[in-house]
């Protein structure tokens, strides 16, 4: 007897007439449950058959001698089950949210008694991988915003066929005042020109919180560290060869030529390099090299102009050799050979100072030249206005920054509108998140649709599209104007948010319900031909509307109304 456990088998037998074949050779049935199938006329007595349909089959081989005499072979029962071939998904079990270029790992088990063949991954329907032994598993990078769903699909060695359920994946804009981790990436991409590496950034997620204190820190911590040594390069290189500090994309581009794309700094005179036509378009009548040390010294030093002796020292170690500013060498000073972009390169990254004055001035601890004022310190400020805020940094700006400590220019960045209106508001909770910004708050734990920041039983999405403040408890939504009965229509009024502002998933629902208090939606249809515009938008601001409900009384069977959002 033998038993199969699938749908389809295919089982090869062979069988020896016996008998005594003097003349012609004997002819041989297979029979599968009385039934012939098929007959052999000659050697070799073979038969294949395809065992499709689930129950119980006995197959013999019956051989028929010269006069008609039949003899059957043992039989062998055969026993065709449903195929036991399963596969689940293990990790993760409940469906997933996370932001667009985030990944995921799944994993799977497949058995089968006849052996697994293989496991096919599918997101969105489309085949991704295929493993072929264990473990069975997958990490995918969810690159489009929406809704994606993954399920595993499991083959045995006979082709059948399983599936496990489906996970949904929730893809989102990244949104750094709704998520830590979407900040410290934002961050890491302006200030550095660059991801955060997995250490930085799970690092950077223990000391965050979600609230604005912990972020401003985190800032501070990374304008101060070596990371933004390249951005500082950056800047100051720029800074002296057009007199200006670079804006967000300028500066952007200026790392990466500083980087080699990325690869890391292996030699500053690129960027000044890249930057010689710009400079030549600017200034191209000081084509001399006293007038060219003179404009770099002008476009470092916010315009003023070198000292004679700075002018004629300056201009000396551009063209000159090595020397030093005492006779017994202690105090060396390079000297460039005519070569204007080394000598250009340095000047800007000339900064730290030397100990000595002259006339009054500071020397710096390079060239030794007098320092009327010094950009490296405002360069911190300039990058965090340019990166953060977008802008070109402007004097004003940077002279109100520089006046209070980091950490405070940090915190006024970081609650600027300039820097959290650049976030997508697509979905409800960005745009919840954003005009809770605007309100003042900044933490994560109560920035989204479905919070309740000031905590009064009201959701934010509900008090943002109902016209009230959801940091402040002692606003709640209500229905704004009058309510009256006009023969058997009740009416009453409400102010909104516009439908032309209001994020996607997002809207007013208005309910009723009678006397048993339950309360359903009205229909959308009844919504739309009942609802209008008011003529009285008086005191309204223009993001909101006033409407008018009118409800046919006798049509619908509701004795009390309410708001909802949703």
């Amino acid at each position: 007897p033998r038993h199969i456990a699938l749908r389809k088998r295919c089982l090869y037998l062979l069988a020896v007439a016996l008998g005594y074949h003097y003349f012609t050779p004997r002819p041989v049935d297979w029979v599968v449950s009385n039934a012939v199938q098929e007959t052999d006329a000659a050697e070799p007595y073979g038969y294949t058959q395809l065992f499709d349909t689930i129950g119980s089959y006995r197959v013999v081989a019956r051989a028929i001698d010269n006069f008609g005499n039949l003899k059957d072979s043992s039989e062998i029962i055969v026993t065709v089950s449903a195929s036991d071939l399963a596969v689940s998904l293990t990790s993760p079990e409940v469906d997933q949210s996370l932001v667009q270029g985030g990944s995921l790992d799944f994993a799977a088990t497949a058995t089968a008694t006849l052996g697994v063949d293989r496991v096919e991954w599918s997101v969105d329907g489309v085949i991704v991988e295929t493993d072929t032994s264990i473990p069975y598993a997958l990490t995918h990078t969810f690159a489009a915003v929406g809704s994606s769903s993954v399920f595993a699909r499991a083959y045995d060695s006979v082709g059948n066929v399983a599936s496990s359920s489906s996970i949904n994946v929730q893809v989102s804009v990244p949104n750094p005042l709704l998520n830590d981790g979407d900040f410290v990436a934002d961050i890491y991409s302006r200030l550095v020109g660059r991801s955060p590496t997995d250490l930085e950034l799970s690092t950077a997620l223990t000391s965050l919180d979600g609230k604005l204190d912990s972020r401003a820190s985190l800032v501070v911590d990374l304008l101060q560290s070596d990371n933004l040594q390249t951005a500082t390069i950056a800047s100051l290189i720029y800074l002296t060869m057009t007199g200006e500090y670079p804006d967000a994309s300028e500066l952007a581009s200026a790392i990466s030529t500083l980087t080699n794309g990325g690869t890391g700094v292996t030699n500053a005179n690129a960027l000044t390099t890249s930057l010689v036509s710009e400079y030549e378009s600017r200034f191209a009548v000081l084509n001399t090299d006293l007038g060219f040390v003179t404009q770099l010294f002008k476009n470092k030093h916010s315009g003023v102009s070198p000292s004679p002796s700075s002018q004629v020292n300056l201009d000396n170690i551009l063209n000159g050799g090595a020397t030093s500013i005492d006779e017994d060498g202690l105090y060396p000073v390079p000297g460039y050979s005519g070569n204007l972009t080394s000598f250009a390169t340095q000047f800007a990254l000339d900064n730290t100072l030397s100990g000595f004055e002259i006339a009054g001035l500071p020397l710096s601890g390079l060239h030794y030249y007098g320092m009327p004022n010094f950009p490296a310190e405002d360069t911190l400020i300039v990058i965090l206005i340019t990166t953060l805020l977008g802008v070109e940094a402007t004097d004003t700006e940077i002279n109100a920054l520089s006046s209070v400590s980091l950490i405070d220019a940090v915190t006024s960045v970081l609650t600027d509108s300039k820097y959290y209106t650049g976030f997508p508001t697509s979905s409800a909770d960005g745009f919840v998140a954003q005009r809770m910004a605007g309100l003042g708050v900044f933490d994560t734990s109560l920035a989204s649709a479905s919070d309740d920041a000031d905590g009064d039983g009201v959701l934010n999405i509900a008090e943002i599209l109902l016209n009230t403040n959801p940091s402040n408890t002692n606003e709640e939504p209500t229905t704004s104007g009058s309510s009256s009965i006009d023969g058997t229509d009740f009416v009453f009024e409400f102010v909104r948010l516009k439908s032309s502002l209001t994020p996607i998933g997002a809207s007013v629902v208005v309910e009723c319900a009678d006397e048993t208090f339950t309360f359903v939606p009205v229909s959308g249809v009844d919504l739309q031909t009942n609802l209008s515009l008011s003529a009285d938008q008086t005191g309204i601001t223009s993001d909101y509307e006033r409407v008018e409900y009118r409800v046919d009384t006798s049509s619908i069977g509701c004795s009390f109304f309410r708001l909802s959002a949703q």
